[in-house]
């Protein structure tokens, strides 16, 4: 049974590996990348952007890295629970996805409050 266990945990880190490189490539395949239309949506606004303010902005989030790189660093964050900053909102990501899950945990924790309260009272 041991050995069972095992070898589905094994599977299933090869699996997360998998599917992790995949979501990755998908995310690299298109051209560009979200800086790039950052950068051009904020042209299109009038607003200028100096060329040495870009390549800070690319060190600064690993964009100058080859994707080898770019995909280990990004690993390891996830392994640490350090998702990044979010682009679009400008804070961590880890916070972003706790307040969604605390919004959900309240959607699902009062209906299921209200099914309780109303079993108690037809059959206690």
């Amino acid at each position: 049974m041991l050995a069972y266990i095992a070898r589905r945990f094994a599977y299933m880190v090869l699996m997360m590996v998998l599917v992790s490189i995949a979501s990755f490539i998908i995310i690299k395949l298109p051209p560009g990348d979200y800086l790039t239309s950052y950068i051009q949506r904020l042209e299109m606004q009038g607003q200028r952007i100096d060329r040495s303010e870009i390549e800070a902005l690319r060190r600064q989030y690993g964009l100058d890295l080859p994707p080898v790189q770019q995909y280990t660093k990004w690993i390891w964050g996830v392994v640490r629970g350090d998702f990044g900053r979010s682009l679009q909102w400008g804070r961590p990501v880890a916070d972003l996805i706790g307040e969604r899950l605390s919004d959900v945990g309240d959607a699902i924790i009062g209906p299921i409050g209200l099914v309780g309260l109303v079993i108690l009272l037809l059959f206690f």
